[in-house]
């Protein structure tokens, strides 16, 4: 095969623009343009996928904030008395099995409280006595939880006469509590002179066995948060549950 090789007309000369490619510099600075917009690009996804993250870890955060809730709040709805000149916070010691964990009876703090209910206390029941519920925030646990136990009378007595034995019954109600010490779990209020719901402060709890036969209502407040990985808020759920049972049944006059 003959290849011929164009020689350049005589009188003509090569213009070496033609000829020409880039320089050391160009090339630098096109490698740093591109870098940035990878930088950009980059940064850019990163954040979507973070705020997806962070949003599934919102919804977490308060599904389990509104499982607690309703668990906690049911349970306070039912406290009752055991008798007409007793609180329902007035859970004796020696009336209940030793719990296994946290303070025993009867106490009423900032993350843990006992109680008498009628949780399971319904028409033509063996007995008419309550049962006895214990909630505890396990700080020390990681993650925090919140446990319940609770325990029914034995059949035959009658109240104020209600004998507690055997085991009781405990379960995990939730995980991630993250209360700072400023907002405590449980708040307690009563009625002043002039029917205004008043908190006792927070520093005075456990309540001693006469702040017990004020309280009327518990104030509930949760923030949970699931992970620190990401800069996720916690969620916040505030409550109130008035005590029917204590309103229906109030403290003899003197």
């Amino acid at each position: 095969m003959v290849r011929w090789i164009r020689r350049p007309r005589r009188g003509s000369q090569i213009d070496p623009r033609s000829e020409s490619g880039i320089t050391l510099v160009e090339l630098v600075v096109v490698m740093a343009l591109m870098s940035l917009i990878l930088g950009f690009v980059t940064r850019g996804m990163v954040n979507m996928q973070n705020a997806s993250v962070g949003e599934s870890y919102r919804l977490q955060n308060l599904d389990e904030a509104r499982i607690l809730m309703d668990t906690v709040s049911k349970d306070l709805r039912t406290a009752t008395r055991l008798s007409s000149t007793s609180s329902p916070f007035d859970v004796t010691a020696g009336s209940v099995p030793a719990p296994g964990f946290g303070n025993t009876a009867p106490y009423a703090g900032n993350t843990e409280v006992w109680f008498y209910a009628n949780l399971t206390l319904t028409t033509g029941s063996p007995t008419p006595c309550p049962d006895v519920v214990h909630l505890y925030v396990d700080t020390a646990a990681s993650p925090p939880v919140l446990k319940e136990q609770t325990i029914s009378a034995q059949a035959g007595g009658v109240p104020p006469n209600c004998t507690y034995t055997g085991a009781y019954a405990t379960r995990l109600v939730g995980k991630y509590v993250a209360n700072s010490s400023s907002a405590p779990v449980f708040t307690y209020y009563y009625d002043d002179a002039s029917g205004t719901p008043t908190a006792i402060a927070s520093t005075a709890t456990p309540l001693s066995a006469a702040d017990r036969l004020l309280v009327n209502a518990v104030g509930i407040t949760l923030s949970i948060r699931q992970s620190n990985n990401f800069n996720v808020p916690f969620t916040t759920l505030v409550n109130k549950v008035r005590l029917p049972n204590v309103d229906y049944n109030p403290l003899p006059s003197p």
